[in-house]
């Protein structure tokens, strides 16, 4: 719901009796994304690999929840049709 603009400023409160807890969720929820679309672009380049990046969050002991991996592998399949597409463009040229 906050994604959706459903709290958004002056509308409804998000009310909670762990407002810094909500607050460090929502935040690390955000740079989520941004840290996906950052891994994605350079697995994408061939700058570095999946395994890398999955690599040093197992050699951390930090497990991934389901969905935030599923967000990663979807965003990266969409980025490497993107790719493919384009080099296929470029090879018929």
């Amino acid at each position: 719901m906050y994604d959706d603009g459903h709290y958004s400023k002056g509308k409804n409160k998000m009310i909670s009796s762990q407002p810094r807890i909500m607050e460090a969720v929502i935040r690390g929820k955000k740079s989520w994304g941004l840290w996906v679309q950052q891994w994605t672009d350079g697995i994408v380049d061939w700058t570095f690999t999946e395994e890398e990046i999955l690599g040093q969050f197992n050699k951390n002991g930090i497990n991934i929840p389901e969905s935030f991996l599923n967000d990663f592998h979807n965003v990266l399949e969409k980025k490497k049709r993107i790719r493919n597409l384009k080099y296929l463009e470029e090879l018929e040229k």
